[in-house]
């Protein structure tokens, strides 16, 4: 077998930036995903941004447990087919319910609660899939706590 090398094509991509300093509410962004409407929705170390494509809108999700430090970090985000936004953060999961504009935390598993959630993936049945930092959960969607 003989490797040969080849060039590759350098393409230019452009990309825009957005920062503190055009409405972002922090600069170190951990997660991004876009829901249905069109709303790029970012997860940052102070907080959850929506972003309409020219301005940013600030929210704060629910607190699960004080005691855990960098409580207001999203770490990850997940958009589903049920309206819902999936919403991972150093202290668990919470969900954001775009049609009753609330807020629900998801009880998953009695000590779900002391992870750190990395990443959320929702398959075609609607079951959850969480990265974290003990490893990954799965849940059936009708196991939810709503």
């Amino acid at each position: 077998m003989v490797a040969t090398a080849s060039k590759a094509k350098s393409q230019k991509i452009s990309f825009n930036s957005w920062t503190t300093e055009s409405g972002l509410s922090q600069n170190t962004v951990y997660s991004i995903c876009e829901d249905k409407y069109g709303y790029i929705w970012i997860g940052t170390r102070n907080g959850l941004n929506r972003f309409d494509g020219k301005d940013f809108k600030l929210y704060h999700p629910p607190t699960i447990d004080k005691s855990v430090t960098g409580e207001n970090d999203i770490t990850a985000l997940q958009t589903d087919k049920d309206d819902l936004l999936w919403i991972g953060m150093n202290n668990g999961l919470v969900a954001y319910d775009f049609n009753k504009h609330t807020y629900f935390q998801v009880k998953l598993d009695s000590d779900i609660y002391k992870f750190s959630t990395n990443a959320i993936y929702r398959d075609d049945a609607s079951n959850v899939w969480l990265a974290t930092n003990k490893g990954i959960f799965y849940s059936k969607k009708k196991s939810f706590c709503i």
